[in-house]
């Protein structure tokens, strides 16, 4: 048995199709790759997106994509209810579904929540950073908006937390259970990468939103105190903290070891780590990034300055911890230069995709999520061997 899901999330349009701002984030990411393997599971499959010129009402076979508002429409103030909420709530009327889901720290827990408990349906939000299970909300701006995710966290069917530590986190500061469902990326997407070191030099990889607490400040330092190595930074702009591109840009001018693309789009992300040796995440915190399981699915070690999701690095050795900028520079140079350690460490990335976080897992858990929602129980499922994590998943 299937059934209709509609996911809201509005900056998903880079994933689904041509159209959308140079902006695509791993939540959305994540979103569309569970959706496209729903999907190919026989679920019917709506997403809800922001309006960037494309019709109200198109498909990225076999997902249909409906257009909610233009993101710069509408009044200060006043655009919160007109076009944004009005417009997301006349396109959830005309998305039938039996799952609602969303995924990200914003008003549209509340409003998926109430939409679905008025038609009959269930709501789902998946949590994207560590951040918002303890409400360290600094992305929402203004009272009314956190006030809204905070009824959503409350109102929702159920909650999906990205690793145990998220879920204990959300415990701790809301009382609130949730479903551990960890990230997940296609194992055999890794099957093609060259082998190492083929030009002779080691390549360092950092991929993500140019975002002060991201810190890439600390890679463009890195580059510059290791000459003999070379470093790649891609990274989109946020137009909410638009000096850090230019910062970024104007001290990568001098270092011939560093190369700055800016923004690339998200068919073009593999190639980048299919050619990196190393991949550096200099976050002080992060929920379950989605870099880490392109690192890992190509056996590319992970050196990690804030986030070891299900510790998967210091657990299965899938990379290195640094707590600081000079262990950060310690553990490259020994990575970059000790090929029995290299190797060791593309093993055990490899292997813990294997193990942990493929994508049939990954939809395994959602499909048993919505399925218990649906207020279902498929004879072909409950035959089958439920993995631990999985045996409670409707409770």
């Amino acid at each position: 048995m299937t059934g209709r899901l509609c996911f809201l999330s509005l900056n998903a349009l880079p994933y689904l199709s041509e159209h959308g701002p140079e902006f695509a984030g791993g939540a959305e990411a994540q979103e569309v790759r569970i959706a496209k393997g729903l999907a190919a599971r026989g679920w019917k499959v709506s997403f809800l997106t922001e309006d960037h010129g494309q019709e109200e009402l198109t498909r990225a076979s076999p997902i249909e994509i409906r257009a909610t508002y233009p993101p710069s429409a509408g009044l200060p103030i006043a655009r919160f209810i007109w076009p944004r909420l009005l417009s997301v709530r006349r396109a959830l009327r005309a998305t039938p579904a039996d799952v609602y889901l969303t995924r990200t720290a914003s008003i549209w827990s509340a409003v998926i929540a109430a939409h679905a408990r008025a038609v009959g349906a269930a709501s789902v939000l998946a949590l994207s950073h560590d951040r918002e299970a303890t409400l360290q909300l600094r992305g929402i701006l203004n009272a009314r908006d956190r006030w809204l995710f905070k009824r959503g966290l409350h109102r929702v069917d159920r909650i999906i937390a990205q690793t145990e530590s998220q879920s204990e986190l959300l415990r701790k500061s809301t009382g609130l259970d949730s479903i551990i469902v960890p990230n997940g990326i296609d194992p055999a997407q890794g099957r093609r990468r060259p082998r190492r070191r083929q030009s002779g030099r080691v390549r360092v990889l950092w991929v993500g939103t140019l975002r002060p607490w991201k810190r890439p400040e600390l890679f463009v330092e890195l580059a510059a105190s290791l000459p003999e190595i070379d470093f790649t930074l891609i990274g989109g702009s946020d137009p909410r903290r638009p000096g850090l591109p230019e910062w970024v840009n104007a001290r990568a001018a001098g270092l011939p070891n560093l190369e700055v693309l800016g923004y690339v789009k998200p068919e073009r992300i593999g190639r980048f780590f299919d050619l990196a040796d190393i991949f550096v995440s200099t976050s002080r915190a992060e929920g379950f990034p989605n870099t880490f399981l392109e690192a890992w699915v190509r056996g590319v070690a992970v050196i990690s300055m804030g986030s070891d999701p299900q510790r998967a690095i210091s657990r299965r050795g899938a990379g290195v911890i640094a707590r600081d900028a000079r262990e950060l520079r310690a553990a490259v140079s020994r990575l970059a230069f000790d090929s029995e350690l290299a190797l060791e460490m593309e093993r055990s990335s490899r292997k813990i995709v294997g193990d942990e976080f493929s994508t049939r897992s990954l939809l395994d858990r959602y499909e048993r999520i919505c399925l218990c929602l649906m207020g279902s129980r498929a004879s072909a499922m409950e035959k089958q061997h439920i993995e631990s994590g999985r045996a409670h998943v409707c409770s």
